[in-house]
């Protein structure tokens, strides 16, 4: 009962084989691929996430800082927009306050900040930016 096979038999079933051997691999290498680029945009969704937190964070230490330089009164006609290059800039409500902050007051806001916070360096100066 055993079935001769003829030598292009056997090299096609072979061949056959080793295409669906060959495909499994492929297909396997693409779900590697797959899973990896999923890991991939996770992993880059949860740094995104933990750099805008941080970022809040970072803005909300700014606010408790300018608003322990400049008072209450300052404070409430101005706002913390961002931290940038070492540049602080604070959108002032009213052009003639931003006026007298950037004219007047820079210089004394700058040092007064310095003297709080604990990194000299990260300071370089203040913008005053009118609505």
């Amino acid at each position: 009962m055993n079935k001769q096979y003829s030598d292009n038999e056997l090299l096609e079933a072979l061949q056959n084989w080793q295409k669906s051997i060959s495909n499994k691999i492929e297909k396997d290498k693409i779900k590697r691929n797959i899973n990896s680029s999923k890991q991939i945009k996770i992993f880059l969704k949860s740094i995104k996430k933990e750099l805008t937190k941080q970022k809040k964070n970072s803005q909300n230490d700014w606010n408790i800082i300018w608003r322990k330089t400049v008072g209450e009164e300052i404070y409430n006609n101005t706002r913390v927009k961002r931290w940038h290059n070492g540049f602080l800039e604070i959108q002032v409500k009213n052009p003639v306050l931003r006026t007298e902050l950037d004219v007047f007051y820079k210089e004394t806001l700058i040092s007064s900040l310095k003297e709080i916070i604990t990194d000299k360096k990260i300071l370089r100066g203040i913008k005053f930016i009118s609505n």
